[in-house]
């Protein structure tokens, strides 16, 4: 019986080292968690100042209808040693872009409302991803690895990034695809005006390497040569330069830019496709995450050991 005595304290003692590890992760992610900032978009999406601030902001969109109901968990999702909450947007190479104005007024929102619901005093820590190893797939690693608790950036909806990452239900804005025509060859190249024009052999066309530009260079513009780019600033250095004759990017973004650099005279830009909805996303949890279902077995085999113990 000593024998079996000691092998059980043995398990006890891993079981509760297990747990240890297992409930050390530093992020914040979990299914109420998703919920809760979903609720806060929501909320804030609804909210008439809101919608006014962004407006007054010079944007090209309005915050499009929500009609959904704010539903937040009854129980504050985050843990007790919280006190901030980083929110990641991609890194920004113009402290004038219009886009990083709209991330901290989505960011400051979001947070008063997750504050005002659970009585929380929660500050935020911004932080800039770098995106030369693509611009979605550098976002999914932030608030995969935890680093980022919210991501807050110009991401379009898509059916694949839905699969990866959950989006919220409302969206604070829209954004636009759109091409901008450079000062290269401004002579002899005239006339473009539409995607389809463009799709010549003799256009030399950059684009943002990760981004829904990919399908629209393999789908839409098979003919041109293509230079792709991994970062907003290598985006625009082709322009700068007289690279390529045209980019491919979000309408705001472009529309920053081109307010910030007037010397490129003959430079404009065209709107294509539809508008899409842009939002915050938070990790993409399962209905009941794998380290979830690990702790409750884990705490159930530690109640019968301790069973066992007692009888013996």
């Amino acid at each position: 019986m000593p024998e079996l005595k000691s092998t059980l304290i043995f398990l006890v003692i891993c079981i509760i080292c297990h747990l240890t590890v297992v409930t050390s992760d530093p992020s914040v992610a979990s299914a109420a968690w998703t919920s809760a900032v979903d609720a806060a978009m929501t909320e804030l999406a609804q909210d008439t100042t809101f919608q006014k601030q962004v407006t007054s902001l010079g944007v090209p969109f309005v915050v499009p209808y929500c009609k959904e109901t704010a539903n937040y968990p009854t129980k504050n999702p985050l843990p007790s040693n919280i006190t901030k909450l980083t929110i990641c947007s991609e890194l920004q190479t113009s402290s004038t872009n219009l886009w990083l104005t709209v991330y901290k007024l989505v960011a400051k929102g979001l947070v008063a409302n997750l504050n005002k619901k659970y009585s929380l005093s929660l500050g935020i820590e911004y932080l800039s991803i770098n995106t030369t190893s693509g611009y979605f797939p550098s976002l999914l690693g932030g608030i995969n690895s935890g680093a980022c608790d919210i991501v807050v950036s110009d991401t379009a909806l898509s059916t694949a990034r839905s699969e990866q990452v959950s989006f919220t239900t409302c969206s604070y804005g829209t954004t636009y695809f759109t091409f901008m025509r450079t000062d290269l060859d401004n002579t002899t190249i005239t006339g473009i005006t539409t995607l389809d024009q463009l799709n010549r052999a003799d256009v030399k066309v950059a684009w943002w390497k990760g981004t829904l530009f990919d399908q629209v260079m393999n789908n839409s513009l098979s003919l041109v040569q293509k230079y792709p780019g991994s970062t907003m600033n290598a985006m625009f250095s082709f322009a700068e330069t007289k690279q390529v004759h045209a980019i491919l990017f979000d309408a705001i973004d472009v529309y920053s830019w081109m307010n910030d650099h007037k010397e490129c005279v003959n430079c404009y830009m065209k709107v294509f496709g539809d508008p899409l909805p842009v939002s915050i996303f938070t990790k993409k949890m399962p209905a009941t995450s794998g380290v979830e279902s690990i702790g409750v077995l884990s705490y159930g085999l530690l109640i019968c050991i301790l069973i066992i113990y007692s009888i013996l």
